[in-house]
């Protein structure tokens, strides 16, 4: 990423998160929005638990299990290459974009 890209788009009002791929350090920081790996909750769901980030989203949540498996957690969206199916998973549940 180019941090003055990231820049540029922060004073012009364009929401940014923090992706983190590797480093659990990473995920103590002060970011407001972060963006984990499924792959990354699954091995250690104790991170929903010691994350400090206001906004949690989660990338790339294509499978069914995964889908239910963050239904009833404390995430503020997913990204996925599947809406419709990730919506009719995940019906009735309020992500905080909505």
């Amino acid at each position: 990423f180019s941090y003055l890209a990231l820049r540029r788009a922060k004073t012009r009002g364009i929401k940014t998160a923090k992706v983190v791929r590797y480093g659990l350090g990473a995920l103590i920081s002060r970011s407001k929005d972060i963006a984990l790996n499924i792959k990354t909750l699954r091995r250690y769901p104790f991170l929903f638990r010691v994350i400090r980030a206001e906004r949690i989203y989660v990338w790339t949540v294509n499978s069914k299990d995964d889908l239910k498996w963050l239904k009833n957690r404390e995430i503020y969206g997913v990204i996925t290459d599947r809406p419709k199916r990730a919506r009719r998973i995940i019906s009735g549940r309020k992500f905080g974009h909505e």
